[in-house]
């Protein structure tokens, strides 16, 4: 692994998709708790703050990753993974 290999870069985007899997499993959970069928979005207030949550990742993920790796490759590698972790 020379000093070229993005590992940081790619740390944090596996750290950043193992966190997306925690809150869709808290989603699987808060609906089997509150028997909230798919595709039903709508339920009791918890199970909405939960479904939201996720919901506001799923549609900042995209600017996530690209920022990450964009910041990274171009500027500076530490940084951006720094940034990404926070």
């Amino acid at each position: 692994m020379g000093t070229d290999s993005p590992f940081l870069l790619a740390a944090v985007s596996l750290l950043s998709v193992l966190q997306m899997g925690y809150l869709a499993r808290q989603v699987g959970l808060s609906r089997m708790v509150h028997k909230v069928l798919p595709p039903s979005v709508t339920g009791p207030p918890e199970f909405e703050r939960t479904f939201r949550a996720h919901q506001n990742c799923v549609e900042c993920y995209p600017l996530f990753l690209v920022t990450l790796w964009t910041c990274g490759m171009f500027f500076s590698e530490v940084t951006a993974a720094t940034g990404g972790l926070l």
